[in-house]
């Protein structure tokens, strides 16, 4: 039995009501608290056995705490998301109906595992926002897009649910987490120090073939494309004059912002193109590197990630020696 079988066996995840959903994902919160602070400390207590005082900084530790995390967090979701997909609801083999709206309570009855994945990445981008806030992870130099592609992907992630479109959610975050572990691994590899220093530049090399195909080709022309034409043949009045002295008002049917009349699943749709938009600025940050590494011949691998102090570490050793 599965880790999500066995949460999904507990009589507190079932569907009730809104203050229920909010226990469930409180808990799943505080689960993955716990299990961030186990994959973290377990590594640091070796690092501390294992290697000479003063092997590892405080800041590489805790870069190298955060990173197991995610790595382990991303491979799992990717492996579970990719199985829901996949075989317990075949969804993939219906994309045509990849943006058709079910009723939330029956997609959740029928399966559970599917509301069980809902929770817990509400409560990892909460628990992801938490830690970016508070100081728990290393802050990076995008960190602003970095915490708008977080939010995004949580709105996305609530209005979707709110709204019955459980099947574009899943293919969107399975679909996402396939390509995270793999910039995560060659960043604990990269901390690690290895021999063989191609070895985190390979990993990072396939991340980004991971990356392009997935962010670039797919996620647009495949998911936002099947979105849009559901969006323009159901919604073809967004964007249209409401009335010029109708500043802002909200109904079942949508909202009306400055005389403009847009629906909710417009809304949705903003959030997915800039979701792209961010996908465009990265996937643009990654071949800059690749360029400066391959063609510039420059060994700073990332200038714009925590490992900037991995590189500065190893400057300021050389000096002193």
């Amino acid at each position: 039995m599965g880790l999500s079988e066995v949460v999904a066996a507990l009589p507190l995840f079932r569907m009730r009501g809104p203050f229920e959903e909010l226990a469930n994902v409180g808990v799943m919160f505080v689960v993955l608290q716990l299990l961030r602070m186990f994959t973290g400390l377990v590594p640091l207590a070796a690092i501390e056995f294992f290697c000479h005082k003063g092997a590892f900084t405080s800041d590489d530790k805790k870069k190298l705490a955060s990173n197991l995390w995610y790595a382990t967090y991303y491979s799992y979701m990717a492996l579970w998301g990719t199985r829901l997909f996949l075989e317990d609801t075949g969804w993939a083999y219906d994309m045509d109906q990849v943006c058709s709206w079910q009723p939330v309570a029956q997609v959740f009855s029928t399966w559970r595992n599917l509301h069980i994945y809902h929770c817990v990445q509400v409560a990892f981008y909460l628990n992801y926002v938490f830690a970016m806030v508070v100081g728990i992870d290393v802050r990076r130099k995008d960190q602003w897009a970095f915490a708008a592609h977080h939010v995004i992907t949580l709105l996305l992630i609530l209005f979707s649910r709110n709204w019955g479109y459980m099947r574009i959610q899943l293919a969107i975050l399975a679909l996402h987490d396939l390509a995270d572990p793999l910039v995560h691994f060659s960043k604990v590899v990269k901390l690690a120090r290895p021999l063989w220093e191609v070895v985190p530049d390979l990993i990072m090399a396939l991340f980004a073939l991971v990356f392009y195909a997935t962010r670039w080709f797919m996620f647009p022309f495949y998911l936002v494309a099947s979105c849009r034409d559901s969006w323009l043949s159901e919604y073809p009045a967004d964007w249209t004059r409401a009335s010029p002295a109708i500043w802002w008002q909200a109904s079942d049917a949508g909202l009306v912002v400055a005389g403009f009349h847009v629906s909710y699943y417009g809304l949705a749709m903003l959030l997915l193109y800039a979701l792209y938009c961010l996908h465009l600025y990265w996937g643009g940050y990654i071949f800059n590197m690749a360029w400066k590494k391959l063609v510039l011949g420059q060994g700073k691998i990332d200038e714009n990630s925590d490992d900037e102090g991995i590189a500065t570490d190893h400057v300021t050793k050389k000096k002193v020696e």
